[in-house]
């Protein structure tokens, strides 16, 4: 046997071999394209409008192969120089999310989300004139049209100029005296206090609907439970019927509620239309 002949692979492994090395060549291919492709939302700001309302979309870019089929956004701005007054669409969207923070949800769309999805509308604080205002976008979630999650998300936020006012012009008058005051203090925040359902409204955008109820049902299947509120332990919202565990009663009583059933919850379970005081600062 010569010394070449140690180093061949057997009959039959050369052709294994060589699809071993195209698979993982493939693999790394198809990894790093979608890692240089990746799904983009940003934020579209329009000119200022005639009544001095400002709107920005939701720009969606699905990435090559892929598709979105939901988005979960958190839109953040300074309250104290714009207010967020409206948003499309309006049955998926809380503008009172929290003091500075609009969350939208966009789709689900089985064909998937691109380009214009969803807008917000801005009223400009008094006093904000002249100033660069910056909205921020938080992507909370990210999946595809099957409710899978997508890695290869990113969002960008965008600064809108708020105009000043054409000074127009004023008469000369002679200086007066100016009194002089001591230093005034500051107040401090007030407390606001928000309300939020205790249980059923799993996206945390003010209402109970199919949404949610799609939720309950992923968290039953093995997909996950995810508090988007941020404001109960354990269970908290999933646990329709307060029995401590997230089964298939609850997503029926949840379905009941939505389509107007009224069914007997377990004992001590206040109803879905409870409210809980949740306390923050503006």
């Amino acid at each position: 046997m010569d010394s070449s002949s140690a180093w061949r692979l057997p009959r039959g492994w050369t052709w294994v071999f060589v699809a071993g090395v195209l698979l993982l060549f493939g693999h790394s291919l198809l990894s790093s394209t979608l890692a240089a492709n990746p799904a983009t939302i940003t934020l579209d700001a329009h000119p200022i409008a005639a009544d001095g309302t400002i709107r920005v979309e939701f720009q969606i870019t699905p990435p090559a192969n892929e598709l979105v089929g939901e988005v979960l956004l958190d839109v953040s701005f300074d309250p104290m120089e714009i207010t967020s007054i409206g948003c499309t669409p309006a049955s998926q969207c809380n503008l009172s999310f929290g003091s500075g923070v609009a969350r939208i949800q966009v789709g689900p769309n089985l064909a998937g989300l691109s380009g214009p999805n969803g807008s917000v509308t801005f009223e400009p604080a008094p006093g904000s004139a002249g100033t660069d205002v910056t909205i921020g976008v938080e992507l909370i979630e990210c999946l595809d049209p099957n409710g899978q999650p997508l890695n290869n998300c990113t969002s960008a936020g965008t600064t809108v100029s708020v105009p000043s006012p054409t000074p127009s012009p004023t008469p000369t008058l002679p200086p007066t005296p100016t009194p002089t005051f001591g230093p005034t203090e500051t107040p401090a925040p007030n407390p606001t206090v928000m309300s939020r359902r205790e249980r059923g409204d799993l996206n945390c955008d003010g209402v109970i609907d199919d949404f949610d109820l799609v939720r309950v049902l992923r968290g039953i299947v093995g997909l996950g439970l995810v508090d988007y509120c941020n404001l109960f332990s354990g269970s908290g919202a999933w646990d329709i019927d307060c029995d401590g565990a997230i089964t298939g009663v609850d997503a029926l009583d949840l379905a009941a509620f939505i389509v107007g059933i009224s069914r007997q919850l377990g004992e001590g379970c206040d109803s879905l239309d409870t409210l809980v005081p949740v306390v923050g600062t503006k």
